[in-house]
Parts: structure tokens; C-alpha cells; sequence
């Protein structure tokens, strides 16, 4: 009998999430595997052209680390989507057609990779 030693089995990665609002209505959730900063998805209201289009009101996903994952980011669901799945990082993809103002909306990130990973809570935002 022959007995081979495979090595500690690698852990699952532990994704975890950061929230910040903006005194103009901006939003991001910053996307965290095992404590590094690993991605974001930001919510642009009215936005001013910093990022993305800049033209509408405009949902983004990033994705920082080359760790195999994606990231998306949710608006109501589906009613809007931003996803860097398929692209190597860093990447950045962003979604923006006006919405009636002051419409209150759900914002939530996901991690992809094949299928939902992990996703972080809703937080409500508005156009």
C-alpha cells in the first residue's frame, strides 16, 4: 500500500462587504475575499462624469483582483446589471439609462464565478 500526503486542503475563500454612502446620493460596496479589497459595485446618481458614461443614472462593477471571480452589481434584480464576469481584472463595467427621479431602488453586490457566490445586503438608493 502506497500512501501519499496531498497537503492541507486550501479553504474556501470568505467573502465579506463595506458600505459607504455619499452626500450626493453615491453608493458603493466594496467587495472584500479574505480581507483584500477585491471589488466594488457603485451607484451613480445623476452622475457627474467621474466615472462611467456619466450619462443617466449609472450602476458599475469592479473587480481589482485577479482571484477568478466576478463581480456584479444588482439594481432591483435584474432591472439593471453590471458584471465583469468573463474579463480578466482589473475590469470595469457600467450600465446607465435615466430613471425617474427619486425613485427609491435596491442596490446589492454579488460574487460570481460560475453562479452566485456570495452577495452582499440590499441598501436602498435613489435616482
Amino acid at each position: 500500500m502506497t500512501l501519499t500526503n496531498a497537503g492541507p486542503a486550501s479553504a474556501a475563500p470568505s467573502f465579506t462587504f463595506g458600505y459607504q454612502s455619499f452626500s450626493n446620493g453615491d453608493y458603493t460596496i466594496n467587495v472584500y475575499n479574505d480581507g483584500v479589497l477585491a471589488g466594488s459595485v457603485d451607484w451613480y446618481a445623476d452622475p457627474h462624469g467621474v466615472i462611467g458614461p456619466g450619462t443617466g443614472d449609472t450602476v458599475c462593477a469592479s473587480d481589482y483582483l485577479g482571484d477568478g471571480y466576478g463581480i456584479e452589481a444588482h439594481l432591483n434584480g435584474t432591472f439593471r446589471q453590471a458584471t465583469t464576469a468573463g474579463h480578466a481584472s482589473p475590469y470595469t463595467d457600467c450600465t446607465s439609462g435615466d430613471i425617474t427621479e427619486d425613485t427609491p431602488l435596491t442596490l446589492r453586490a454579488y460574487v460570481v464565478k460560475g453562479g452566485e457566490v456570495a452577495n452582499s445586503l440590499g441598501k436602498t438608493v435613489y435616482s
